[in-house]
């Protein structure tokens, strides 16, 4: 593993945070992320692509806990 290998775990947590503390300041943001659970937290709206398709669209907790698409239940 390389030294920048080493970094990236801890690049990913301060990013996290900050993006956390402009969410709160109600700062305007567009996230492409496969953090689930971090965006269910921060978003106000969340659009789900699978295969290049977007598949649904709308509140976090629509999305993960009752998606209109089984898709995102599955991922």
């Amino acid at each position: 593993m390389s030294q920048h290998q080493c970094w990236i775990p801890l690049w990913v947590n301060e990013v996290l945070s900050l993006i956390k503390q402009l969410a709160q300041q109600q700062q305007t943001m567009l996230i492409i992320t496969h953090k689930l659970q971090f965006s269910r937290e921060v978003a106000d709206s969340v659009i789900f692509i699978a295969d290049g398709e977007f598949v649904e669209q709308g509140p976090p907790h629509q999305i993960f806990s009752q998606p209109k698409d089984l898709r995102p239940q599955a991922f």
